[in-house]
């Protein structure tokens, strides 16, 4: 089937010189916390199963100089592999597809595109699709994968260029030279929302490794501000019982680390039981459009977020929302457009790139800017710039 869209929309924009390989993907649009859909229990338990023992956090004191991809890219048609470990990633395995073919068509170029679904994240199982991508002439790989398969890939694979849209370099215990990262930088994310914090913090997540991470990190930095903590795993469970009449609360500043369906939910929660906080703060995970769907205005009314996703070319927006993605609120698909644009740019040098991003020690570099719910769409706060 979506052999045949590459072909409508080819014909759509004029495009004539494509070769295309592609595999079927899984189906489905999910809600995004740590890879996992908000009613997909399994699908957490998986995430969280596979990932639990491994090393997070660790700072690299020395950083390798950003590559130069086009020592790694072959000759002749782009090529390009997409390695997924589906039954981890679920749905992101499609979205992140359509988001590498949506570029390649934007740039109006020859090039050979192929799926290598490992299942999950076992060592033998990504090395024996690295091995058939290295029989097959790949020699650019897109991997959306979790901290395990990274370090996997890190410490097992040196001599493919490999672009990891979700994972920070700094989260990584090896970084190789010819590894380049795109993971969003949520430590940063949460150091601008601090500016509009005052010094009564309250820390609302959902129990997750990422919703963990976020928690330890503000502790860490505000730690005599922080006047309550809470993990909320089942949200059908009685949301009002730590809500309703909770001083702590009262004109604090609420993180909410957690996916966007929960944080909806306690906003309306903390209106309707009179909670008047000082501000809600969230970081990417909460930058998304059913927030607006799931949510009255008053909801909304204190409600600010971090968003490092830029605008970008219209036509290749037009292009994505065709194959039914929009980067424009999917961090993860737009890291990918990232990577690709950065790459292709290293090897044809053909006319500007598309994002402004740059990857500096082989990580992307993500500017914040602070946007507020307002009553039908994201506000940029300030001048609007992605100024921090």
């Amino acid at each position: 089937m979506k052999y045949i869209w590459a072909f409508v929309i080819m014909g759509f924009l004029g495009i004539q010189h494509v070769q295309c390989e592609y595999t079927k993907h899984a189906p489905a649009e999910m809600i995004m916390m740590n890879f996992a859909d908000e009613d997909d229990v399994e699908s957490m338990d998986n995430v969280m199963d596979i990932e639990e023992d491994e090393p997070i956090n660790l700072l690299i004191e020395h950083r390798p100089t950003t590559i130069d991809p086009s020592v790694y890219l072959s000759e002749g048609n782009f090529k390009v592999a997409l390695l997924v470990p589906k039954k981890v990633i679920g749905a992101y395995a499609d979205s992140v597809s359509n988001a590498i073919i949506s570029y390649l068509l934007h740039k109006n170029i020859q090039f050979q595109f192929e799926v290598f679904d490992t299942g999950d994240e076992q060592e033998g199982a990504i090395l024996q699709k690295i091995g058939e991508i290295k029989a097959k002439g790949f020699s650019f790989v897109i991997a959306p994968v979790t901290h395990r398969g990274a370090n996997i890939l890190a410490r097992s694979v040196s001599d493919l260029l490999i672009y990891i849209p979700t994972i920070n370099r700094n989260d990584m215990l090896e970084n190789p030279g010819n590894i380049l990262y795109g993971g969003i930088d949520y430590k940063r994310q949460i150091d601008v929302l601090f500016t509009y914090a005052n010094d009564k913090i309250a820390l609302l997540g959902d129990g997750s490794r990422l919703s963990g991470e976020l928690t330890s990190y503000i502790k860490q930095q505000a730690y005599e501000s922080v006047k309550y903590t809470k993990d909320v795993q089942n949200i059908k469970s009685n949301v009002a019982s730590f809500i309703k009449k909770n001083k702590r609360l009262q004109k604090a500043s609420i993180f909410l680390n957690m996916p966007i369906v929960k944080s909806s939910l306690i906003a309306s929660q903390l209106r309707q039981y009179e909670i008047e906080p000082h501000v809600i703060l969230s970081t990417q995970v909460g930058y998304n459009a059913l927030l607006f769907k799931l949510t009255q205005p008053k909801d909304r009314r204190y409600f600010y977020i971090a968003n490092s996703i830029s605008h970008y070319d219209p036509k290749l927006k037009e292009i994505n929302l065709i194959l039914g993605n929009n980067p424009s609120y999917s961090w993860i698909d737009y890291s990918a457009s990232i990577g690709m644009d950065y790459v292709f740019m290293s090897q044809y040098g053909m006319g500007k790139r598309v994002f402004d991003e740059d990857i500096y020690e082989n990580q992307v570099e993500y500017k914040v800017r602070v946007e507020k719910a307002g009553s039908a769409s994201f506000e940029a706060i300030g001048d609007g710039k992605f100024n921090y």
